[in-house]
């Protein structure tokens, strides 16, 4: 469904962002790229990112749309084994219901 590359510091830039306000997310995966949109618990503050396709070195969806749960707070606790100039792979599976993060 998804097979993507993205360099190690804009990944970590953008889930940065997001942390700053939440601990999870939904991901909208589309051919054009990956958003989320996400409210706070509280109410008060939102999150709205985008990363166009051509953020990515390599980005390949196949399918309209799909959707997944992203734990910040997981995802931010590997960020410390990412190197800054590695990249990282994202790969999402055909059922949509699990990405695979790899990195190195």
């Amino acid at each position: 469904m998804l097979q993507a590359e993205i360099k190690a510091d804009v990944f970590r830039d953008t889930i940065d962002a997001i942390s700053a306000l939440v601990n999870e997310c939904r991901l909208h995966i589309t051919p054009d790229g990956i958003r989320t949109i996400t409210v706070d618990t509280s109410n008060v503050a939102m999150v709205s990112l985008a990363l166009a396709s051509t953020a990515f070195e390599s980005y390949s969806f196949t399918g309209e749309r799909a959707e997944i749960g992203l734990d910040i707070e997981k995802i931010r606790s590997m960020l410390g084994m990412i190197g800054k100039e590695g990249t990282v792979a994202l790969d999402v599976d055909d059922a949509g219901k699990k990405m695979k993060l790899s990195f190195g």
